[in-house]
């Protein structure tokens, strides 16, 4: 079934075959496969506004199209209909949790101290995701996602196995205790953050290049001694 066949059956066939679909069937790829089609109809309408990031078809709160837009919290676009092609348009602002993100982004890099090409390769990674609203960079918390990109900087996608996973946890750890103890919107005036941040930062890669020696140096003496 294409969107303009969805469009032309009544509301309760509608409801029906929703019901079906992802119920009954298990088969919620056939009414997510509208929606998503309904929302890039929706975003050639919208081409003309330049505050629109994204528009994503979703199932994850029933069926709807979420409007991602640059604006603040709770401001919305009066071009932007509340339903589209049946289904129902939700309009989310990114523009403070974007910005507040991106600034805490950009600090870890620093106090990273990783190449500047790394540096802005990553940034401009996030940016870029944090167009759309639905994008798993938003579902997770932002600790999460900047201990994932900056062990990448860092150690330009090379680590991998058990060594990258017990990293990317004792990041987490010290960017959740940081954040949790400075205000993100003074960090870049804040000198001694940035110094202490680094410290810990350097700990937790050091002490990961020395695991990665002596684990291969053990190997190597046990193919030595093979």
């Amino acid at each position: 079934m294409n969107l303009k066949e969805w469009i032309g059956l009544d509301a309760d066939t509608r409801a029906h075959l929703a019901e079906e679909w992802c119920h009954n069937l298990r088969e919620p790829e056939r009414l997510g496969n509208l929606v998503k089609e309904a929302a890039a109809a929706l975003m050639e309408r919208l081409t003309h506004l330049p505050q629109v990031t994204a528009v994503t078809g979703t199932l994850s709160n029933g069926s709807e199209i979420i409007v991602t837009t640059s604006l603040s919290t709770g401001a919305t676009l009066s071009e932007v209909p509340e339903e589209f092609a049946t289904f129902r348009v939700v309009q989310i602002g990114v523009a403070g949790k974007k910005a507040n993100y991106l600034k805490r982004l950009r600090f870890v890099l620093r106090a990273a101290q990783v190449s500047e090409t790394a540096e802005s390769t990553s940034f401009d990674f996030l940016e870029e995701h944090l167009r759309d609203v639905v994008s798993p960079y938003y579902c997770a918390s932002e600790e999460k996602w900047i201990a994932e990109i900056v062990i990448g900087a860092k150690f330009e996608d090379k680590l991998f196995g058990k060594p990258l996973g017990m990293l990317r946890s004792e990041i987490r750890t010290v960017l959740t205790d940081f954040f949790r103890n400075h205000d993100s919107t003074q960090m870049s005036l804040d000198s001694a953050a940035l110094s202490n941040l680094r410290t810990h930062l350097a700990s937790a890669f050091d002490a990961t290049r020395k695991k990665l020696a002596s684990e291969w140096c053990h190997a190597m003496r046990g193919r030595c001694n093979a």
